[in-house]
């Protein structure tokens, strides 16, 4: 959510044409990433990981040809960066698809939110969730030589 937002400040802000693009592609990448993590935890619990290495196999696949395809058919330059922005998110896109596939293959879907179950959850993941911003930013400003690192019981 935090990128979402910086995304639409950037949009709102005046950037450069390229800075937006750049960003949006980076947070379609994250989305992207974050869907098919998802999807590898759902398949390796039922024992199903060679379906997970499939997806990511013909995810890397299309990258390769796209890539291939573009230097062997088009000049480099500032015009290609938009071009290898949509390459890098083809490749995500396919892995994220078919991972969804094979787990939606897999699973029986059952639309039931539980907002007690949810609330659970999301109170035990704060702690998780501020060590990782903790550590992202002291990882930025301090060059890596400094690490928060906490034993949650």
């Amino acid at each position: 959510a935090i990128f979402v937002i910086g995304v639409l400040y950037l949009g709102l802000s005046g950037a450069t044409d390229i800075v937006l693009i750049g960003s949006i592609a980076f947070l379609c990448s994250l989305f992207l990433d974050y869907v098919t993590s998802i999807c590898d935890a759902v398949l390796q619990v039922h024992y199903k990981m060679g379906q997970a290495m499939v997806a990511l196999i013909l995810g890397r696949l299309v990258n390769v040809i796209a890539l291939w395809y573009f230097i062997t058919h088009y000049i480099s330059g500032v015009d290609a960066i938009f071009p290898l922005l949509i390459i890098t998110i083809s490749g995500a896109l396919v892995t994220a698809i078919v991972s969804i596939i094979f787990v939606i293959r897999k699973l029986d879907w059952h639309w039931h939110i539980n907002t007690k179950l949810m609330g659970q959850i999301l109170w035990v993941s704060v702690p998780f969730g501020l060590i990782n911003i903790i550590n992202n930013q002291l990882s930025v400003c301090m060059m890596d030589s400094f690490k928060v690192n906490i034993r949650i019981l």
